[in-house]
């Protein structure tokens, strides 16, 4: 089993004890694996690897199944497609992808329309500081149609709750770092200011309303042998 943009290991760690299987997860960012495999040493059966996601450094056909959790919408918008191809090369014939990742969906507060904003935020700084710019999060219908068109069939799909509500103090004393860092690097002050009005427009939205909950699309979709997309759930 290979998991996508692993990160620390966290979610390649629960895959290894739910479905007690060999995981590798793979990251492009060194030093978070490094962390995760000191953290995690004393577990047998998993093992990272350090390496682009739209270039993967594993045989065709090698692995079962790919898992990609909460990693999707960080990846670069020009090399989205690239991605998914090395997905699907290196599945195994029928092999399952599974995506658990934010989606734009109807949001009933304004906590829950707060996960959304953060990740916006934060993309408009990668983007405004390093010209990079994420695929970002999608409705869920454009999620599973671009999977899809990359010679995938989609098993199922569903929008669960992934994390309770959390008060403002706690997501105040977590969140931002990263985008205020990057807010401050911004040389255009039209840019800058834009960001910095939605730092403090979601500041004020979590000290009125607390944050989420946060909820995801749970997809699951299969390796198509033919070479024509289908493009429709089973």
């Amino acid at each position: 089993m290979l998991d996508l943009g692993c990160g620390y290991g966290r979610s390649a760690k629960l895959l290894k004890e739910v479905c007690k299987s060999y995981v590798i997860g793979v990251d492009v960012d060194f030093e978070k694996l490094c962390s995760g495999r000191d953290t995690l040493s004393d577990l047998g059966g998993l093992d990272f690897i350090c390496a682009d996601a739209a270039s993967l450094p594993l045989r065709d056909s090698s692995i079962d199944s790919v898992t990609a959790v909460l990693t999707l919408h960080e990846v670069g918008e020009a090399v989205i497609d690239r991605v998914l191809e090395e997905v699907r090369r290196v599945l195994s014939p029928n092999g399952n992808f599974l995506v658990i990742d934010k989606a734009l969906i109807t949001f009933g507060t304004p906590a829950e329309e707060l996960t959304i904003m953060t990740e916006l935020a934060y993309h408009k700084a990668l983007e405004y500081v390093q010209r990079i710019r994420a695929w970002g999060v999608r409705e869920v219908d454009k999620i599973i149609k671009k999977i899809v068109s990359k010679n995938f069939r989609a098993i199922s799909s569903e929008i669960v709750v992934a994390r309770a509500w959390i008060s403002s103090k706690e997501f105040l004393a977590s969140w931002g770092k990263d985008t205020v860092r990057l807010a401050q690097m911004i040389r255009c002050e039209a840019k800058r200011r834009e960001l910095q009005e939605l730092i403090h427009k979601i500041k004020n939205t979590a000290r009125k309303h607390g944050y989420g909950p946060v909820k995801v699309l749970v997809a699951v979709f299969q390796k198509q042998e033919n070479l024509q997309a289908n493009n429709g759930l089973s």
